[in-house]
């Protein structure tokens, strides 16, 4: 079932019963390089890796006397929990205790390695500068750093992509979109930025064999899918065609970036202060000119019109990625293609995954 591959090792996965964490348990567990611990806040969670036959814990990673229990013998930590609080603030003073619980007790002898976001980088135009998940996951990387250089534990950062697998949200999703659909798939013609669990799990292998050194990596596909390779191979899965349009995408260089944020900011801030001022402005203004007036107003319901009649045709065809930047980065040296990686563990863990469920 898996590799014949004599190890002791112990791998401490936390947050094991998000859907990373779990998918990932059962690929650690198939490949057989290493024995995956399953390590949750609540016992509660634990019950379907418990039946897949692994080494589940539970507790409270916060107190350091519980964190010594549960990770003592764990050779490396792979983190994927984060905290989560009523606010920013909260969420930051969770994670920086159980961090600093994790770190003054734990001895990795392999290390520790944090489990980011791609997200950090601002790699679709669409989205803001300041975003609360990209601020927490900054947070958990520059503190996991300094706690791993003050504790000598080399600290690994992977900045993954957008997750795919068997229990993930996102392949389910665009499974569902492909059998839905009635029209064609309009996909960016460049690079994803997807990162199977499987490779996940192959970085993992890496890690543990010494074959990287600690830094921060961007874990996507090696090499890069592309979004219609995405499309035909779940579509190929479901025993569809459906047909594709691959849309052109001109990429932005870092320095656009921060000139469009930039004029997106003057924009938003002239629009807000026009819009919360809007009866006043309209007041001082028809004083001068009524007929001024008349066209400002027809000009602000035309562009409210045109708005609203944009997102409406934006919605008709089925887009589910946004076009990205180039994602920067020190990409994680995978060393094997990911689509034969894919292929060679899937059908035991989708075997496995149907026996538990």
């Amino acid at each position: 079932m898996g590799e014949l591959i004599p190890t002791s090792m112990r791998v401490a996965i936390l947050g094991a019963n998000g859907q990373v964490g779990a998918e990932l348990c059962l690929y650690l567990k198939v490949m057989g390089f290493c024995e995956p611990v399953a390590v949750t806040r609540s016992s509660n969670s634990n019950f379907f890796l418990s039946r897949a036959g692994i080494d589940c814990r539970s507790g409270d990673l916060a107190s350091p006397q519980v964190a010594a229990k549960l990770l003592n013998d764990c050779d490396l930590i792979f983190d994927l929990a984060l905290p989560n609080g009523r606010n920013l603030s909260e969420t930051k003073r969770m994670l920086r205790a159980r961090s600093t619980s994790i770190f003054s007790v734990a001895r990795p002898s392999k290390g520790f390695v944090l489990a980011s976001t791609t997200s950090v980088y601002r790699y679709s135009a669409e989205l803001p500068f300041f975003r609360t998940y990209r601020s927490m996951k900054l947070f958990a990387e520059r503190l996991s750093q300094s706690l791993g250089a003050r504790h000598q534990v080399p600290v690994y950062v992977f900045r993954l992509g957008q997750v795919h697998g068997a229990l993930q949200s996102c392949s389910d999703s665009l499974r569902r979109g492909i059998l839905t659909n009635t029209g064609a798939i309009h996909v960016p013609g460049q690079p994803s930025n997807a990162i199977f669990v499987v490779e996940i799990a192959e970085a993992i292998r890496a890690v543990l064999f010494e074959q990287v050194t600690p830094d921060t990596y961007t874990v996507i596909s090696q090499p890069a899918r592309s979004f219609i390779e995405l499309i035909e191979s779940y579509a190929d899965e479901l025993g569809v065609s459906p047909p594709i349009i691959v849309e052109d995408v001109k990429t932005a260089t870092p320095i656009q970036q921060g000139l469009s944020a930039v004029c997106g900011w003057v924009k938003q801030g002239l629009s807000g202060l026009v819009g919360h001022y809007k009866e006043l402005l309209s007041a001082i203004v028809s004083a001068f000119s009524e007929e001024l007036d008349q066209k400002l107003r027809f000009a602000r319901t035309r562009s409210i019109a045109a708005s609203a009649m944009s997102a409406y045709l934006d919605s008709l065809p089925y887009r589910p990625f946004d076009a990205l930047n180039e994602i920067p980065g020190t990409r994680f040296p995978i060393a094997s293609d990911s689509r034969m990686a894919v292929g060679k563990y899937q059908r035991d863990v989708e075997d496995l995954i149907r026996r538990l469920t």
